[in-house]
């Protein structure tokens, strides 16, 4: 037959059709609604995802304490949420989508040395170091000195490139104390000491900082009296000393605090190319002095006493001064040629008044002494995040770990910072970079 004619034979077959069409079709608007609803849903549930993973990468960079700056990652490049999402591979975030922001990593100059100034120069990129990111001197001050000395340490640490002039520095260093006006060789110790005096005397102000203990009243009375500044913040500590009565009936205890930028720490006493540590000059500067004949107060007798110090107020930047350069019994002056082994992290606890678990510190710098009593070199070794560099003058080399532990001698300052608050700093530091 043909198919007319089985057409015409078949009187059901035009309504199968169509019911059949019918279903088709309702089935088709059926699969395209679930269809709908599932991209709805799917869409839905990444927007919640992306919102949640978001807030996660928020979180991290708000706290982001420990990790390297390089590490830490913003949200960029994201479709507007008015826009449809296609499918959901587009939707989820993913590493194409994240943009890394950088903190230029930081490579030191060299300072040119002006006759007789590697004294100032390694005192300068020992500082240099400790304000690794320049948040503690502001070349906005009004100040000559702070705004000169904050303009230095910019160039500083914008290597590689040629070694800085340090002229104005060391003229306004010169203005400050006439030791250093001239071109004769100095101390390294007492030059860093003068530029943060002066420092301090440019940046104080009479607020003191919201972070300070206001049970501590010492402190606050140092502060209302000396001023409050970053310097203060960054570089100062308290000690402490105690003496106690040793009549049965009196006992009188007498605590008497004083701030310290440096901690002069003696070496005990060896034959010289004899090797002590560190934690041996500071169980030395803590031990107990015995003094006989004081006069206590309390009871008016003179009584023997033993006095020890501690540290109570842990600076932030911890300055160990070691006390290379000596007098003779026969008042002739001579250089301590003891080597001292010192660690990259410093434990301070067993050496301060208050137990508490975060007195641990980083080493950042160290001024080294060559030569004797009559004239010699300074140079210093400096870390930059995680490198560190060995610099003398106009030279600046990367050098590794073991050769910034490796003793001669000539070890003279260690500049220590607390991992608490460098981590604290890197933070700002961070925020600062993607504001």
């Amino acid at each position: 037959n043909t198919p007319k004619e089985t057409a015409s034979n078949d009187s059901n077959t035009p309504i199968e059709l169509k019911e059949t069409a019918s279903l088709t079709s309702k089935k088709a608007i059926d699969g395209d609604r679930r269809r709908h609803e599932k991209a709805t849903t799917a869409n839905h549930n990444t927007k919640s995802r992306f919102s949640n993973s978001q807030a996660g990468k928020n979180a991290d960079i708000c706290n982001h304490d420990n990790g390297s700056l390089a590490e830490a990652y913003i949200r960029g490049g994201l479709r507007s949420q008015s826009n449809t999402l296609e499918t959901n591979k587009q939707a989820e975030p993913s590493r194409e989508n994240l943009k890394m922001v950088e903190v230029k990593p930081v490579i030191p100059r060299g300072l040119i040395n002006v006759g007789n100034t590697c004294y100032m120069n390694s005192a300068l990129q020992c500082l240099s170091c400790a304000d690794e990111y320049g948040l503690c001197f502001n070349p906005d001050s009004t100040r000559c000195f702070a705004h000169t000395l904050a303009i230095l340490l910019q160039q500083m640490k914008s290597g590689p490139g040629k070694a800085v002039q340090p002229d104005d520095i060391k003229e306004e260093i010169g203005k400050h104390s006439s030791l250093f006006s001239g071109f004769s060789q100095q101390d390294s110790q007492e030059c860093l000491t003068a530029i943060l005096e002066k420092s301090h005397d440019d940046m104080k102000c009479s607020n003191i900082s919201n972070d300070t203990d206001m049970t501590e009243q010492s402190w606050n009375t140092y502060l209302l009296s000396y001023g409050f500044s970053k310097v203060v913040e960054w570089f100062q500590g308290e000690i402490q000393s105690t003496m106690q009565c040793s009549n049965k009936d009196c006992e009188h205890e007498i605590h008497k605090n004083d701030p310290f930028m440096f901690l002069p720490v003696s070496i005990p006493s060896h034959s010289q190319n004899k090797r002590v540590r560190l934690h041996n000059c500071l169980d030395a500067y803590v031990a107990v002095e015995c003094i006989s004949d004081w006069p206590c107060p309390n009871c008016k007798q003179k009584v023997d006493v033993k006095r020890c110090v501690k540290v109570k107020k842990p600076p932030n930047t911890l300055m160990i001064y070691l006390k290379r350069f000596s007098y003779n019994c026969y008042g002739q002056r001579y250089k301590v040629n003891t080597c001292v082994d010192f660690p990259l992290m410093l434990n301070l606890s067993a050496y301060v008044c208050c137990k508490q678990p975060d007195h641990f510190y980083d080493l950042i710098g160290v001024i080294n002494h060559y030569g004797s009593i009559n004239g010699g070199h300074y140079t210093a070794k400096c870390r930059y995040e995680k490198r560190w560099f060995d610099i003398s003058d106009e030279s600046v080399d990367c050098c590794k770990n073991e050769r910034i532990t490796t003793v001669s001698g000539s070890e003279y300052v260690l500049v220590y910072q607390r991992v608490q608050f460098r981590s604290q700093v890197r933070a700002d530091a961070h925020h600062s970079a993607i504001s």
